[in-house]
């Protein structure tokens, strides 16, 4: 077995899963950076040819705490502190089921029995340490877990599928967590998914906050109600994660999240990738001595010889001059005294993400934007946002006729139960 499958367990940010503030708020910092005037240029990135990495452990574990937390910090540490403890629990009891049904025998009866008793455990402090206790198992136990966690589809369950599908090292453990969350998002996800204080602190305050569309500033929706509604409706949690993996440093998280949002249809995801596509990742700078001396500096001009001083050489019965020459600069001396450095590292894969799903969706190929951030500005201002309102007004739309036709049909219904009560019963 490999080495990556035998590291220690990744853990996604504590801020993946608490659902502070957290949830579409990236939509709304990152449509509005768009949105804004264009008025500086950034080089684009060249596209980098390294390796692709396995996902880097995150800071933090998982700990998928309570949906709702008290506001007052002395509470919050009782909180986090029992949930902990049944986290420790949890883990316990999962490393018995393990040790007795799937590392000591092969036998499908035995491993079924196993993969039934996790279904018993629905506590949302107990999913952290299903996936440290069953990473490393077999693909059929892997695939319990997915289904199991795709069942229950609590907030802290859909976090911890959308952990897995980014963070996991195993690929096939991400393709069958990556699976189920389409499967959740295909068929909608239930009521219990969605976390009602997330998703409150993720909904922007403002609802008629401009948008830019070519040269006019039009009110109406902002843009990140239009993406809401343009895209599936999934839970805050989810794009929470999806978000901090794609504004972390990891490379290979981040690609992974980007093929989530594609696998997924998140449209209201599309401002992040270009914000992520080739991001500043640092920083330098240097400086003269303060005292007016360049740390650089490139000459232009044209040098014309004179006789700058005659020095008299004199012997006997002769005398002479011994000439020094000059040189005379006609032009002009370009000084750097101060600069600075910022380095953009491309990631090819959140890069071919993005072109796929924009292309997919306009109708215009975007390659040709490459990393352009004022052409990707220009499209999403002037392409896929009006593009986006007008889906968003068809779903709308369509939903509206859905429910006038059950409405119709409930009516029919009732109408025709009606009239079979009031006729007199035949007589025998």
């Amino acid at each position: 077995m490999s080495n990556q499958r035998n590291s220690p367990a990744a853990r996604a940010p504590l801020s993946l899963v608490l659902g502070f503030g957290a949830g579409l708020s990236f939509a709304w910092a990152a449509t509005h950076a768009l949105a804004a005037p264009i008025t500086t240029t950034s080089p684009a990135a060249a596209p980098s040819t390294a390796p692709t990495a396995h996902p880097k452990p995150p800071a933090e574990a998982p700990t998928l705490a309570p949906s709702s937390l008290p506001a007052d910090s002395l509470e919050i540490d009782n909180v986090r502190r029992e949930w902990n403890a049944r986290r420790i629990e949890a883990a316990r009891a999962l490393r018995r089921i393990r040790a007795e049904h799937f590392r000591t025998t092969r036998d499908e009866d035995v491993r079924k029995a196993g993969i039934a008793k996790l279904a018993t455990f629905t506590d949302g402090a107990s999913f952290a340490a299903m996936i440290e206790v069953f990473r490393n198992e077999r693909g059929d136990v892997q695939q319990a877990v997915a289904n199991h966690l795709s069942r229950v589809a609590s907030p802290e369950a859909v976090a911890t599928l959308t952990f897995i599908a980014i963070y996991e090292r195993d690929p096939e453990f991400r393709a069958k967590a990556t699976r189920r969350l389409e499967s959740l998002t295909t068929a909608g996800f239930p009521p219990a998914s969605f976390d009602d204080q997330a998703a409150s602190n993720a909904t922007p305050t403002a609802n008629t906050t401009p948008y830019a569309v070519g040269n006019h500033n039009r009110a109406g929706p902002s843009a990140v109600q239009i993406l809401a509604a343009a895209g599936p409706k999934v839970p805050a949690r989810l794009t929470t994660a999806v978000v901090a993996a794609l504004d972390g440093n990891d490379r290979a998280a981040a690609g992974n999240a980007a093929r989530l949002v594609q696998s997924l249809g998140l449209i209201q995801a599309i401002p992040q990738l270009i914000m992520a596509q080739a991001g500043g990742s640092g920083g330098g700078g240097g400086g003269g001595d303060g005292g007016g001396t360049a740390i650089a500096w490139c000459q232009f001009g044209n040098q014309r010889a004179f006789i700058a001083d005659l020095t008299p050489v004199t012997s006997e019965g002769a005398v002479g001059f011994d000439p020094t020459p000059g040189v005379i600069v006609d032009g002009v001396v370009l000084a750097i005294n101060d600069a600075a450095v910022v380095t953009y590292v491309s990631n090819p894969d959140v890069h071919a993400v993005l072109v796929g799903m924009s292309s997919n969706l306009t109708g215009q190929d975007t390659s040709a934007f490459k990393r352009d951030p004022r052409a990707w500005a220009r499209w999403y201002q002037q392409s896929f946002l009006p593009q986006m309102a007008e889906l968003a007004d068809r779903k709308a739309a369509d939903r509206a006729a859905a429910q006038a036709k059950a409405a119709d049909q409930a009516r029919a219904k009732a109408q025709a139960q009606a009239k079979a009560a009031a006729q007199p019963a035949a007589k025998p």
